[in-house]
């Protein structure tokens, strides 16, 4: 499940960069996980002329396994602090969200 909810974070990161570069809209800044989006969306267009309206996952053996571990896992041994991508991914769609709120 956690795999999943970075594909989902992924996806809606995805979205807002679309957006962004559709809008021509600068921000002033962002964090790490939104800049690779927004370049991921530059390289998209400039190899097809065209942005999809959907996030595609390379390879499509990247959907996850039902039982597979990841960094929202709950597990016995204690994780490192900083908590890993998917963490930074959820906080930058929030950040995003809020700022298009105001």
């Amino acid at each position: 499940r956690d795999r999943v909810v970075s594909l989902l974070l992924g996806g809606v990161l995805y979205q807002i960069a679309v957006l962004h570069w559709d809008l021509k809209s600068e921000r002033a800044y962002a964090d790490g996980p939104m800049v690779q989006m927004a370049e991921t969306v530059v390289n998209v267009f400039s190899k097809t002329e065209s942005v999809p309206a959907k996030y595609r996952l390379v390879p499509p053996d990247a959907l996850p396994g039902a039982l597979d571990s990841g960094p929202f896992s709950l597990e016995s041994r204690p994780r490192p602090p900083g908590g890993g991508a998917q963490q930074a991914q959820l906080s930058q769609s929030l950040q995003s969200s809020q700022h298009k709120g105001s």
